[in-house]
């Protein structure tokens, strides 16, 4: 009889045990599945927030290119880049929320309303790329101009060179024409009586005055008026014979060089005989050799002739 009711007690412990156990699961199950619940139903509400924000953001970043499409300095090309990135934000964005209506972590009516504020912001994209379009097709227009008035442009430089160039060699023909020639070149001694006797040689004693003269050849193409000409003494050495008192400089080929003596002389486009005076330089003992006179008009040498002491 004890024994049974021993028997009949453990039995009892262990089912009570059993259905405690069941209950304790069966408990931890609802919890933990509750959990699960509302840790999707939370994620569900964060996915749809966090999207609802990123569209915002995008919202942002949309209005603030309708400044960059006003900016002057920056180029087309970069205003296309600038949209196509934020147009891809959008897309970005529409597929997004497919995957998330799909995965049933947004509902229907969320869809709904995100779709409606994209299709508003892909109405400006479309609304911006018209006005890129324009600004392409303006600069398009522009670059044709720019070309045509490079083609222009180049042609005139063309002409202007070549007109450029006639100019200058009908200038170099001009000034050719214009030079002056001296000819028939006359060496004379004075004698004591003052009478002037032409030598072809000379002592170096009869020549404390020199006379020389020359033709200057008739000439229409130069100007008439005024001229300075200027004569360079040279001995057998290339030395040039002067009087530092006297003497001077002259331009000649973009160089001033100096002169033995100068005379000037009234030209009227004929011909005109030139003749001037030369005293020996203070100092200066003419050494036996030939001598050579160059003279010089308008920055050209209009002729030379030569002379000798013995």
């Amino acid at each position: 009889m004890t024994e049974n009711k021993l028997k009949s007690l453990g039995t009892g412990k262990i089912v009570s045990i059993v259905l405690i156990a069941a209950l304790i699961a069966m408990v931890v199950f609802l919890i933990v599945q509750n959990m699960g619940l509302k840790s999707q139903v939370d994620e569900s509400q964060d996915t749809a927030e966090s999207l609802t924000a990123e569209i915002e953001n995008v919202e942002k970043r949309l209005n603030e290119y309708e400044y960059v499409l006003n900016e002057k300095d920056l180029d087309v090309e970069k205003k296309q880049q600038m949209l196509n990135e934020r147009d891809s934000l959008i897309q970005s964005k529409d597929l997004k929320i497919n995957d998330l209506l799909r995965r049933n972590r947004i509902s229907q009516q969320e869809a709904e309303t995100l779709r409606g504020r994209m299709e508003q912001l892909e109405h400006y994209v479309k609304k911006y790329q018209g006005q890129i379009d324009v600004l392409k097709q303006e600069l398009a227009l522009k670059n044709e101009e720019i070309d045509s008035l490079k083609t222009v442009i180049g042609g005139t430089q063309d002409s202007l060179r070549q007109t450029i160039d006639r100019t200058t060699v009908q200038g170099i023909k001009l000034r050719a024409a214009s030079k002056l020639n001296a000819h028939t070149f006359a060496f004379f001694r004075y004698k004591q009586s003052g009478a002037a006797v032409q030598e072809s040689e000379f002592r170096a004693s009869q020549l404390d005055l020199l006379k020389i003269c020359m033709d200057l050849g008739e000439n229409a193409a130069t100007k008439a008026g005024e001229k300075m000409v200027y004569l360079q003494i040279k001995d057998a050495k290339g030395n040039l014979v002067k009087d530092e008192a006297k003497s001077g400089f002259f331009k000649y080929e973009d160089a001033h060089i100096p002169y033995s003596v100068m005379t000037k002389v009234e030209y009227e486009k004929q011909a005109t005989k030139v003749c001037v005076d030369f005293s020996q330089p203070t100092g200066h003992r003419y050494a036996e050799g030939k001598y050579t006179v160059q003279a010089f008009c308008d920055n050209f040498e209009i002729g030379h002739s030569e002379f000798t002491v013995r």
